[in-house]
């Protein structure tokens, strides 16, 4: 089966957050995410998304 984005484990990592900031990041809508076969999947275009835009806002301080 090929995936289709990375598991919110993944994303936590690669943003250096806990997996309930995660989860929270998704429930506001800030890091859109979908199921899959059961299982919650980011795609890493979202992750890019987000990483971008934090970056902005950061860079306006």
């Amino acid at each position: 089966m090929t995936q289709r984005g990375i598991s919110p484990t993944e994303a936590a990592r690669y943003l250096h957050i806990s997996q309930s900031s995660l989860y929270t990041l998704m429930q506001r809508g800030q890091l859109p995410s979908q199921r899959i076969n059961g299982f919650r999947v980011i795609s890493r275009g979202a992750l890019m998304d987000y990483c971008a835009r934090k970056r902005n806002t950061l860079e306006q301080w």
